[in-house]
Formats: C-alpha cells, structure tokens, sequence
C-alpha cells in the first residue's frame, strides 16, 4: 500500500458538528472497548516525547510488537505520572470492536480527518484500511484501534499515530513539524521541504555517517527556550533510488521486499539516534540530479515557505499553531538552501561544515 502523498493545502468545507451527547458516548465507548480488550492483558511503557510523560497502553503484545518499536528510544527510566496517554489495541487478537463512527463517508476528509468533530474537545481520524483515532483534549488521551496487525500499511509502522500524536503533543510551545533533525558536537540543524525533496535521504546519510540524527521525517519542535528538536520516531523511510544511492546496511531494513510504491523502512535504534538536538540553523535540501551540490544562505521569507506548507499538508487540523511556530523558526534562524548532488559523502561534509563554522557564529 503506497504512502498517501501530500497535496497542496486546501479550504475544507466545514460539517455539520456532531450533537456533544453523540460525541461524549462515542468517547466513552472507545475508552470502555478498550478497558475490555485490555483486561487481563494490559501492557503499559512510560516515555518522554517532547519533554512530554506519554504514558502507552497496549492490549496485548500484537498491537505492542507493531507499534512500540518506533518509539523505543524515548523510553523512560523511571516510571511517572503521565501527561498525556494512549490507549492501544486491535481486534483480531482481542476480540474487541470499536465503537459504531457516528459519521458518514462525507465528513472524511484529508488524513482520513472526521471534519464532523474537532470543533469541540474530541478530534478522530478513520483511514481507508481500518485505523481509528480518537483524541479528547480533555483528558490528554488518544485511542488508537486497528482491525488486524496483518492489515497494517508499511508507512504505519514507520510512523504510527501521526496524526493523532499531532492532537496529543500539540502545546502553546511545542508541535510536530515536517522536517529532519541531525547535529554534531552539541548544534542540530532542522532539515525540512516538501516531500520528494531528499530530505530523509540527507538524513540517513548523515545517520550513517554516524551524526546524531533525531528523525528523518517528523519531529517534535518545542520553542519554551532555546529552539529544539525532539525526536519521534526511530524510523526512516527511503525510496529504492536512496536505499541504491546510499547502500545502508541491509540489517536496518525492517521490510525488505518493499514494492516499487512502497518504502523501506531503517530501524535506526542500533545507531547515533537521539532525543533532542538544539536548532541552529535550517537546510532546505532539494535532490536536482546533478553531479554536484550547491549551498546558498536564504532570507526568512524563502524559509518559511518551506517549513510552513511542508508541515500544514500533511497534518489534520488546527494547523494554525504549527504554521507560527515555523514562522519564528524562520525569523531567527539562518537558513540554507542545498542542492543535493550524486555525491552524498559531499552533502554530509556540507551539513558537518555548516555545524562547525557557519552555525556556530
């Protein structure tokens, strides 16, 4: 199943709102399906995500065996009160179904968005292969269902619950941004464009280079301070063309035979992954095909239009926060434009000189 490619923003016609005491009961049977998948098999890891207690429950071990790998990393090490928690299962190997949606086919829209909530305090997302995510802002709590693990999409298990980690994560200083994070010697660059633009190609090179990478796709930006990139997921997600380009080591590619319109998928736990790198600066990576590559210092302007859009696309609604938070980005950060060549070592030295001299003044 082909990743579902991000189009160009779009006004989206506002629904109906959903009576609040269908919404509250749809709510209140999600939690208590999932209370009954759970029993006698609840499995609970506590992390740190964006400076974050994310507290995950899994109802069994098909649903953690898909979906906690990617989140590994940002285990803590001692367990604590969470903020925020998500409630995990699926029903093949509990039994259990999801509640009834109490929306129809027209109020889906973009990323599978339920356009019929999300004005009050409960968003959901219903995807074409079976994934419901519910959110209550409330509560600080996402449900996420799935009918069957064998029905998983490859780019699920490359980055599960995104749209719905957007609705947990999103604060007053803190979002999910489209964009890659990697560093050397205590500085990090954000590394963002539009998709296709050689974004996650550049940062698996550098992962392989061995600097320190903290996501190839999507981060979490927090602005309380100094600017910083949480890491999400340990994943990365590469093309035939960049997995022939880059020549990784096979080891890391957790579904080998991906198709022609799927991905690979890099589990980067065994390498220089980390948890949060400063953003000095910002590289704006475009793969051109030529021979070599080229760097250009851009004004704030030119910056924004990448970091903006790139992130707006490709997230459910409210988008309005995120799009502020890329335009102070973009205000006090220098930023570059870098046209990728063949040479991928070369880009690599590019990002480390950057890192060493110009970000540092």
């Amino acid at each position: 199943m082909a990743e579902p490619e991000p189009g160009p923003l779009v006004v989206i016609r506002d629904r109906t709102p959903a009576p609040s005491e269908q919404t509250e009961r749809f709510w209140s049977q999600a939690i208590e399906r999932f209370e009954a998948a759970a029993a006698g098999r609840l499995i609970e890891r506590d992390l740190i995500v964006g400076e974050v207690p994310v507290r995950l429950g899994f109802a069994g071990l098909a649903m953690y065996d898909a979906v906690f790998p990617a989140f590994e990393h940002l285990v803590s090490q001692t367990r604590m009160e969470p903020a925020r928690r998500v409630l995990i299962w699926d029903t093949a190997s509990t039994g259990v179904e999801p509640p009834e949606p109490i929306w129809n086919e027209t109020d889906v829209g973009p990323h599978g968005e339920v356009l019929s909530l999300g004005k009050g305090s409960i968003h959901a997302a219903a995807d074409g292969w079976g994934r419901l995510l519910v959110y209550d802002a409330r509560s600080g709590t996402l449900v996420f269902h799935a009918p069957d693990v064998a029905l998983f999409p490859w780019h699920e298990y490359a980055a599960p619950m995104r749209s719905g980690l957007h609705w947990l994560l999103t604060g007053t200083k803190r979002h999910l941004i489209h964009g890659a994070a990697v560093g050397e010697g205590g500085r990090g660059l954000l590394v963002t464009a539009p998709s296709g633009s050689g974004k996650s190609t550049l940062a698996v090179a550098c992962f392989c280079a061995g600097l320190d990478v903290a996501g190839d796709d999507f981060v979490v930006v927090t602005l309380d301070g100094a600017p910083r990139a949480h890491s999400l997921y340990a994943t990365a997600k590469l093309d035939r063309r960049s997995i022939e380009l880059l020549g990784p080591d096979p080891s890391l590619i957790t579904n080998p035979g991906f198709t022609d319109d799927e991905k690979a998928v890099l589990d980067l736990r065994r390498g220089p992954i980390v948890t949060k790198l400063p953003i000095d600066g910002i590289v704006v990576p475009r793969l051109t095909g030529v021979s070599t590559l080229a760097l250009r210092r851009i004004g704030a302007a030119e910056a924004l239009r990448q970091i903006g859009p790139s992130s707006l696309v490709v997230m459910p609604r409210p988008r309005g926060p995120a799009l502020a938070t890329a335009a102070e980005l973009a205000r006090n950060l220098p930023a570059w434009h870098l046209e990728l060549g063949e040479d991928v070592l070369a880009a690599v030295g590019c990002i480390r000189d950057l890192l060493a001299a110009e970000v540092a003044v």
